[in-house]
């Protein structure tokens, strides 16, 4: 960690959180650089609703010409297909025979020990695949470990380690004779979409060739969005639309900006009685939340529940077991609605895996019989991080400190809750390196003036106390622009996208860098930041597939812990 031996008097967090901030010009000018491929990125693009940022822009191509809304007329397709599976399978054992069937056309496999698969041993892989969504551990092998601190028995009794990757490794739901694919038939659908995927030309795509409707929320930062768009500003409640061709757009102002994207939705609004409030908004809007909330609903009850492989080079194989997992969660909605009973999903799973394994892995007749776990010395396992409440001192009998959490966000909490080893840390020149999920100008202030502690990192500008200059401000490709409030720096830099910087101690000082043949100049806090960082993303990557912490866990300090 980087230090500093600049202090400053520390002053009340009340009059931190009341002070207004006063910004000035940064001394440096304005400098240039050539391209790179390594920028920050923003994690906030990927937020449904947030704060749209002036970034770099991509020429609009002349074919889409936007209009008034006033004009459009929306045309949503008929839908004229069937609902249900849309192939030759009308039950799960046709469906897991046709898997069979291509399976057995690989008994001229390489792999000399190959033999064909049966229904049974089908039905038992799926049952494992379900468990593994309850019991979650990094790789396949990991299920059949030798050590037995990490023993799951249940699988090895039902299937070997080779057996279940040689099988996994050869899944496939495409016919080895057929040559040709023709696609799926236009059947005139509706896909609802997040604006992760959304975009001008898929949705005309969509529209004029396969006849799909398309309609979600859309970033204004997308190609062909007009400009007009993008700068448009007004009041809350006010709305803004555009259309070219069948292609609609339509901005509207709510507590943020909301921008919608449809292949026959206009301007219209409608007015919808929430408790007993009433409030005006798009249609499109209120035909999205009605339809996405069911997605948004599913994807929170899979969560925990997971079957998916995080690290899975066969694309076909993770939309599989997202499928098998969604039809898991659809088969217990159904036999709620049929029997009046509310079950929990996780008995449910554990149930239906049962009976699964019981049923078809005992009637295909095969039993592992490799090693078992042998070791029982299990190690003592201590650490010094634990979180306790606050001792008391010589004034306060229940002491209480800000929570640094809260404060982040521009509130004020108290928590009687620390860390005794952590809590020394502070106040010792260190500094922190964090990404834009954290950092605000509050926070970098209240922990270099209060805890004598830097703090550098990327920034959304959306953040409460950032000027709206530095905001709208719009800069060329290599230009830099940064203000200061106090200790606190804020720059913004162009790259290939906007790069937002706060810091305690940089200010706009630039830098050349050479990364293999190509020179690059780039701001001394970015440098430092990606350097800093670097070790923090790799240890996020490696730590991905042996998360500890729950995914939903109401006590925040267990999930820090």
């Amino acid at each position: 960690m980087a230090s500093t031996s600049r202090k400053r008097q520390s002053i009340p967090d009340d009059e931190i959180e009341n002070e207004v901030f006063v910004i000035s010009d940064s001394d440096e000018s304005l400098s240039s650089g050539s391209g790179s491929d390594d920028y920050i990125e923003d994690r906030s693009e990927l937020d449904v609703v947030k704060y749209i940022s002036n970034e770099a822009e991509e020429e609009i191509t002349e074919d889409f010409v936007w209009e008034d809304i006033v004009n459009y007329v929306g045309n949503r397709e008929e839908f004229i297909g069937g609902h249900g599976p849309q192939n030759e399978a009308k039950d799960m054992n046709d469906l897991v025979t046709y898997a069979v069937k291509q399976r057995n056309i690989l008994k001229k496999s390489r792999i000399a020990s190959w033999r064909a698969v049966t229904v049974e041993e089908i039905y038992t892989v799926l049952g494992i695949f379900m468990l593994m969504g309850i019991i979650q551990k990094p790789t396949i092998s990991s299920y059949f470990p030798t050590k037995r601190i990490l023993s799951t028995p249940g699988f090895a009794d039902v299937i070997s380690r080779d057996r279940l990757e040689i099988i996994c490794k050869y899944l496939h739901f495409s016919d080895n004779e057929a040559k040709d694919y023709s696609g799926p038939s236009k059947l005139r659908r509706t896909l609802w979409m997040d604006n992760y995927y959304n975009s001008p030309i898929l949705a005309r795509l969509l529209k004029i060739n396969y006849h799909t409707d398309c309609v979600g929320t859309l970033r204004l930062n997308r190609k062909n969005v007009s400009q007009r768009m993008k700068e448009k500003k007004f009041k809350k409640g006010e709305v803004f639309g555009e259309y070219s061709g069948p292609i609609s757009v339509l901005k509207w102002s709510d507590k943020k900006i909301v921008s919608m994207i449809s292949t026959y939705h206009g301007a219209e609004m409608k007015t919808e009685a929430k408790g007993q409030k009433l409030k005006t908004k798009p249609i499109s809007m209120i035909d999205y939340n009605r339809f996405m909330g069911g997605v948004d609903l599913k994807d929170q009850l899979l969560q925990s529940y997971l079957i998916e492989r995080k690290r899975n080079t066969k694309w076909y194989m993770k939309v599989f077991r997202r499928l098998l997992n969604t039809a898991v969660l659809n088969s217990m909605v159904i036999y709620q609605a049929n029997t009046g009973k509310k079950v929990d999903q996780f008995f449910f799973r554990i149930q239906l895996i049962e009976e699964l394994l019981i049923k078809y892995a005992k009637e295909d007749g095969y039993q592992q019989s490799g090693r078992r776990p042998s070791d029982n010395k299990l190690p003592r396992l201590t650490e010094r991080h634990f979180m306790k409440r606050i001792p008391a001192s010589g004034t306060k009998l229940h002491p209480q400190r800000r929570c640094a959490v809260c404060a982040r966000h521009g509130k004020r909490k108290d928590t009687v809750y620390w860390c005794e080893k952590c809590d020394p840390l502070l106040g010792q020149g260190r500094t922190l390196w964090m990404d834009n999920y954290y950092n605000s100008p509050i926070l970098a202030r209240l922990l270099k003036i209060n805890y004598h502690t830097d703090c550098v990192g990327t920034l959304r500008l959306n953040r409460k106390n950032v000027s709206q200059r530095m905001k709208e401000k719009k800069l060329k490709k290599g230009e830099v622009f940064g203000e200061h409030s106090g200790p606190i720096s804020v720059l913004k830099w162009s790259d290939k996208k906007i790069v937002s910087m706060i810091s305690t101690y940089h200010g706009a000082e630039m830098k050349t860098e050479a990364k293999g043949q190509k020179i690059k100049t780039k701001p001394i806090s970015v440098i430092d930041y990606n350097r800093f960082m670097g070790g923090v993303d790799l240890k996020d990557q490696l730590l991905q597939s042996y998360l500890t912490e729950r995914k939903r866990n109401t006590k925040w300090y267990m999930k820090v812990f």
